[in-house]
């Protein structure tokens, strides 16, 4: 008795090469907010030592003033901003790239239930590849695969 079983896999949301082309794009946006960023950092940095009144002004050591610029930066808006943004492109990227997994993921599932159809497949027509009497390794190759699909479509009782 033959049992059919059929598998549905809900198709990927979207594309996977255009995924792949917004995380590049994504990526691109990042390493420009990069730059932007460094010299945010930097000027808002000048502004807190500045304001003051030198590197002196921030602390009696190395540890109180990296402090007192942690404590600065915190309040500057335009550091802020752009750090914000940073995050923002950094967190969509970590989507972004699960969607990439995921989508691939779905490609290896449906790749796996196409191999096990293809298998139940010639199990019920009594193909193997390990009986010589019968078959031969030139038999599982492409052109063979496809000679005998049109001989089936020509005469499907066959």
């Amino acid at each position: 008795m033959e049992t059919e079983v059929t598998v549905t896999i809900a198709p990927a949301p979207r594309p996977l090469a255009a995924i792949r082309y917004e995380l590049v794009e994504y990526r691109i946006a990042l390493r420009n907010l990069d730059d932007t960023y460094i010299l945010t950092r930097a000027l808002a940095e000048q502004r807190i030592i500045d304001a003051a009144g030198g590197d002196k002004g921030l602390g009696a050591n190395e540890g109180a003033r990296a402090r007192a610029l942690v404590i600065g930066l915190a309040s500057d808006g335009d550091y802020q901003a752009s750090a914000g943004a940073r995050r923002s492109l950094t967190d969509a990227i970590e989507h972004l790239e699960r969607e990439v997994e995921d989508a691939r993921d779905l490609r290896r599932d449906v790749e796996w239930a196409i191999r096990a159809r293809l298998a139940d497949a010639l199990d019920r027509r009594g193909v193997t590849s390990d009986d010589p009497q019968r078959h031969s390794d030139h038999e599982f190759t492409d052109a063979a695969i496809d000679a005998r699909i049109r001989q089936v479509d020509d005469d499907p009782f066959s």
